[in-house]
């Protein structure tokens, strides 16, 4: 008899990695992220397989930039990425995007 999977064996497969800023000045450091929720209405799950490194993710990185206010700070504002049917998008995610998945506005 086979039994169902644990509840946090689901949530440990939903794990993933983000670059984040922890202190201004410092590297960035790769860490575990929350899992990600679902997609909620008017979403779309993406697979992140390009980021944008340019002089706004650079400043902000650096803590010299008017948007960072505090740490820790996931870098990235744009992307590219595929949807779960496999379409490639381009996005803008001011909240960071290097990272491997993250859920954007559809009309993106």
């Amino acid at each position: 008899m086979m039994r169902a999977p644990h509840r946090s064996w689901q949530l440990l497969r939903c794990v993933h990695m983000r670059a984040e800023v922890r202190r201004w000045g410092d590297a960035p450091v790769y860490v575990e992220a929350p899992f990600i929720s679902n997609p909620a209405p008017g979403e779309v799950r993406l697979k992140v397989e390009a980021v944008g490194v340019h002089n706004v993710v650079r400043m902000r990185a650096s803590g010299n930039h008017y948007s960072c206010k505090e740490t820790p700070h996931v870098l990235g504002v744009d992307g590219v990425g595929t949807t779960e049917e496999g379409e490639k998008v381009y996005f803008v995610n001011i909240g960071g995007t290097f990272t491997k998945q993250l859920n954007v506005p559809r009309s993106m």
